[in-house]
């Protein structure tokens, strides 16, 4: 018995710690550095777009965040709550169509289909918490190592070993069935795929076909 409870606080704890290691906090702030360093900005471009795209892509929502905890409209930081999920999904949204708008003007071409592609993930993905729900922290890992690996050739391909011990991490801790976990990831990858075909650009590196 003692064994057994042992084992199941060890369980919680990787399963925890794999969750905040891979959480989409850190992914999104991963996402934005390869569009800033890793689509062909010029160090100008890097520089008129900096700003805008941390306060859009990154403070604002985490502001939203923290206000809708704090006023209760969300009851825990990773919204468990599907329902809780609708209104902050929508709101971020909104905002990230301006950060789509500032790469479109001031970036480059594959900056802001780049940009679009998750733009169109983050729209599907709202839709979808109306009628069912799936894993954020599986579908912003897939889509950030995606095109990380796009970016710069495969050469990060085997971070992809970490998706089913994050799969595997959202089930344990009852944040996702195995079904709203793997969803998350496919639904992810077919979304980035068909993007790159859509706009043309090749899967094995950031050039127009």
């Amino acid at each position: 018995m003692l064994l057994y409870t042992v084992f199941r606080i060890m369980k919680q704890t990787c399963a925890k710690i794999i969750s905040h290691a891979l959480d989409p906090s850190l992914m999104w702030p991963l996402f934005v550095l390869i569009i800033l360093l890793g689509t062909g900005l010029s160090s100008e471009q890097v520089k008129i777009l900096l700003i805008p795209l941390f306060v859009l892509e990154l403070l604002t929502p985490v502001v939203i965040l923290a206000y809708f905890h704090r006023t209760g409209k969300v009851s825990d930081w990773e919204m468990t709550d599907v329902n809780e999920r609708r209104v902050y999904f929508t709101l971020v949204v909104i905002v990230h169509v301006v950060a789509l708008l500032c790469l479109y003007f001031w970036g480059n071409d594959i900056a802001w289909k780049i940009r679009a592609i998750a733009l169109v993930i983050e729209v599907l993905g709202t839709a979808v918490t109306f009628f069912w729900k799936i894993s954020v922290h599986t579908a912003a890992f897939t889509m950030t190592v995606l095109i990380l690996n796009v970016a710069f050739g495969w050469q990060w391909w085997p971070l992809l070993l970490l998706l089913p011990a994050l799969m595997w991490a959202r089930v344990v801790r009852k944040k996702h069935t195995v079904a709203q976990a793997i969803s998350g990831s496919v639904f992810t990858a077919m979304v980035v795929f068909g993007c790159f075909y859509i706009f043309s650009i090749s899967p094995f590196a950031f050039s127009v076909i």
